[in-house]
């Protein structure tokens, strides 16, 4: 049972991160790729696109402790929204 909930608390952040990158993609997609001419992209393409980009530039990352288990769980979430941000600021001048 302790694995069974281990793997649904696995599958539910796995899938919280990827509409989260998806979520960050679109805006950044329609802030500085939409203005060149391109059309913006779905929430299905963007998931799409963040999967594949997260396949071709994919790090391994070592075997780690419980300890560092949060803080790669704290740093998953933080990197897109610290990425969303940094683009509305460079978005605001342009």
């Amino acid at each position: 049972m302790k694995y069974f909930l281990g793997f649904l608390f696995f599958l539910g952040f796995f899938l919280a991160l990827l509409f989260v990158d998806a979520f960050v993609l679109t805006k950044l997609w329609g802030w500085f790729i939409t203005p060149l001419g391109l059309p913006c992209i779905s929430y299905s393409h963007a998931l799409g696109v963040s999967a594949l980009v997260s396949y071709l530039t994919h790090q391994y990352i070592g075997e780690s402790d419980s300890d560092d288990d949060v803080s790669m769980a704290i740093w998953a979430f933080g990197r897109p929204i610290i990425t969303l941000l940094c683009g509305w600021v460079f978005h605001s001048f342009i």
